[in-house]
């Protein structure tokens, strides 16, 4: 990913932000998707999803955490 202006800030809440985006539709579609397979795939994205964010974290002071884009419902 790289950034299109701005601030580092600003870049690491937009990155926060995409895999919180990410995360949730993972664990949106596999609580809905029937296909074992599927689901597992889901299950397995989400997890690299979780271990993406458990990166960005630490080094994100908690005013980017506030900051960066929340999901949205996805259709």
């Amino acid at each position: 990913m790289t950034s299109k202006g701005g601030s580092e800030p600003d870049a690491l809440a937009r990155a926060i932000g995409t895999v919180l985006e990410g995360l949730t539709f993972y664990d949106l579609a596999n609580a809905v998707v029937a296909e074992v397979r599927v689901k597992v795939a889901f299950e397995e994205l989400g997890r690299l999803k979780r271990s993406q964010l458990a990166k960005l974290e630490p080094i994100a002071p908690a005013r980017v955490k506030d900051a960066s884009k929340r999901p949205g419902i996805i259709p």
